[in-house]
């Protein structure tokens, strides 16, 4: 990915990141060689993307995000796109990420939520949860 104008050095870090982990760490054919769970969800990749940041960017730095950043998840997106990146950057990583930090602040909100940001669990968009985020209601570990 050739991206020639950045919006600030965050993007710039975050798309160099993610296209040298992506090409280093999760090249087609060595996932052709995966068992198929694997290849549809791979634990230690989603901890790795949590851990450069990926799942940070849908959450304001006061809750331990990166700051919502509409246009980091759009580099992350395309990163994620060219690589044929099976795990669920945008339903669990952004959304999930999102509707989580509207729920009303609580012990187990605060748990799952700073779990999802680091990469330490992947949160399930459901519709239970988008329902808890809608009415700014306290969440419970059922949701995850």
């Amino acid at each position: 990915m050739k991206t020639t104008q950045w919006l600030d050095d965050t993007d710039a870090a975050l798309a160099d990141a993610a296209q040298r982990f992506l090409q280093e760490q999760y090249r087609f054919d060595t996932r052709m060689q995966h068992t198929a769970q694997q290849r549809r969800f791979d634990a230690r990749i989603w901890n790795a993307l949590g851990l450069m940041g990926w799942c940070a960017v849908a959450a304001d730095e006061s809750l331990g995000g990166l700051g919502y950043r509409p246009s980091s998840i759009v580099l992350l997106a395309q990163a994620a796109g060219q690589a044929l990146l099976a795990e669920p950057f945008i339903s669990s990583g952004v959304i999930a990420v999102q509707l989580l930090a509207a729920c009303q602040p609580g012990a187990e909100r605060d748990r799952l939520l700073a779990l999802a940001l680091q990469g330490h669990a992947c949160i399930v968009a459901t519709p239970m949860l988008a329902a808890a985020a809608a009415a700014h209601s306290r969440v419970s570990g059922d949701l995850a």
